[in-house]
């Protein structure tokens, strides 16, 4: 069958005609399209000046999230807080661990194989954690976590003597640990005086132990527990760093220093003025690295204007009067004394001078209410004087016995970071400069008392605190925590000049 496909099916065979198309309607062209209008290219969008190549190096990194608390004189290793525990690690590229919970601060024995740390105080009451570290070693020992008041040790840390809190209107017994009969689990205490008042140790460390017992200065030593009397005293333990020499207070008045070994009177004298400072008392008193003692002086709350202070130095010549209100050994160094002078005592108008005075007693700065020193002074161990006036235009100056020479700084010298190095001439500090990008360039700088120079490109500020940098010696090195006030913090690494 075959199928035809058509127009229709018609019975009739002839072809009619064909079929009318008809036109399409005309179609009209499109209208003109208009061109676009010409659209001009973005400006050329320059990028960010870079930073300056000016080959200064970046500091190592040695601890993300972290918060130096200490480098041992020899560089083994460092001890810092991160995450509310305390971490060892060994230098220069050891793994760290964690030895216990937040510590606040540290000492370490003169051989740097021991470590005490204590944790901030609680805040109901002022207690604190107690422990003691071995070098190399995965933990720390939790001594106490009652500790209460000061502690003392000796320098090689051959025992350690503290106070626990046993609550409020109670003695609190002096404990002692004889650190070679320590196991990595705990420390055996010994507690020669288990229920006596006033057994705080004393914060000098002496092999043996100070105590004011009764109105009278005992020596305990720790060793074999064998008691000494070493006479009256109307005030608490008084010795010196060394270990030379101790010194007594009676009720007349008398400063006596003797001589620790021999127990023999050096020199005795009167501290007190009665014609002018019959109402007057000591406050606190410590002996300088010369052998003088300094006495921090207060008048009673019924002299006129009350809570006067002063400063009275005393050394085997006799006693004398200082440039100082309240003295205490200064920060940045041992064998120099910091001492505030209140303007208006007994008001609130919070007017302070500052003066610092050498080892014995002498005057070697005083800086009164319009100095415009912003960072300093410092003392080189020679007694060179270095300090920065002006701020945010700095000028350093430095002081020696050849005169007083100065230079300008550029940029904003921080006045935490600011110290001599152990190199002989050298300053080193932080200051702050705009990197053209908006923000801030940090730099460690140096200065010779010529000359300004760069160290590195800290990558930050330093942090806030006194411990958050530490400088060591052979090699010649600066340990520094980066993150200013609130982080996030860094620690870092400097070779130094």
């Amino acid at each position: 069958m075959l199928l035809v496909l058509g127009l229709g099916a018609s019975c009739d065979t002839k072809p009619g005609p064909p079929p009318v198309i008809e036109s399409p309607p005309d179609i009209k062209p499109p209208p003109d399209i208009e061109p676009p209008p010409d659209i001009e290219p973005p400006p050329d969008i320059e990028p960010p000046p870079p930073v300056p190549d000016d080959g200064l190096p970046r500091p190592q990194v040695l601890a993300e999230g972290a918060r130096l608390l200490e480098v041992d004189a020899r560089q083994r290793f460092m001890l810092f807080v991160r995450d509310g525990g305390t971490y060892a690690q060994a230098l220069p590229d050891g793994v760290p661990v964690r030895i216990c919970g937040e510590a606040e601060s540290v000492s370490v024995s003169d051989d740097g194989d021991k470590v005490l740390l204590w944790s901030p105080q609680g805040q109901d009451v002022s207690t604190r954690s107690f422990w003691l570290w071995r070098r190399g070693t995965p933990a720390a020992i939790l001594l106490t976590s009652r500790l209460w008041g000061g502690w003392e040790f000796d320098p090689p840390m051959s025992y350690v003597a503290y106070a626990d809190f046993e609550g409020y209107g109670k003695s609190s017994p002096l404990r002692i640990v004889r650190t070679a009969s320590c196991t990595p689990e705990a420390c055996p205490v010994w507690e020669p005086f288990p229920r006596i008042a006033r057994a705080s140790p004393s914060e000098e460390p002496s092999p043996q132990m100070l105590l004011w017992q009764d109105g009278h200065i005992v020596s305990l030593d720790v060793m074999s527990g064998a008691l000494t009397d070493l006479g009256p005293s109307v005030m608490g333990p008084l010795r010196s760093a060394n270990r030379a020499w101790y010194g007594l207070f009676d009720a007349e008045n008398h400063l006596q220093v003797f001589d620790t070994a021999t127990r023999t009177l050096q020199w005795e004298h009167v501290w007190r003025d009665e014609a002018t400072r019959a109402k007057w008392h000591v406050s606190n008193a410590f002996f300088t690295s010369a052998g003088s003692v300094v006495l921090n002086i207060r008048s009673n709350a019924d002299v006129v204007p009350p809570n006067q202070s002063d400063t009275v130095v005393c050394d085997a010549a006799g006693c004398r009067d200082t440039q100082g209100g309240t003295c205490s050994p200064a920060s940045s160094d041992p064998e120099v004394l910091g001492c505030l002078i209140d303007l208006c005592p007994g008001r609130d108008c919070w007017v302070y001078e500052y003066s610092y005075l050498d080892a014995a007693g002498r005057t070697l700065v005083y800086l009164d209410r319009d100095a415009s020193v912003s960072a300093g002074p410092i003392f080189s161990p020679a007694q060179d004087q270095v300090w920065m006036e002006g701020s945010p235009k700095s000028t350093l100056k430095w002081k020696d016995a050849t005169g007083t020479r100065q230079t300008a700084v550029e940029g904003f010298v921080e006045g935490l970071l600011f110290l001599f190095t152990p190199a002989p001439h050298q300053l080193v500090f932080t200051r702050a400069l705009p990197d053209g990008r908006g923000g801030t360039d940090f730099r460690l700088s140096r200065w010779d008392g010529q000359t300004v120079s760069d160290v590195v490109r800290l990558g930050g500020s330093p942090a806030w605190a006194r411990s958050s940098f530490k400088v060591r010696d052979n090699p010649r090195m600066l340990y520094v925590t980066l993150g200013g006030e609130k982080g996030p913090f860094t620690i870092v690494q400097v070779p130094l000049p």
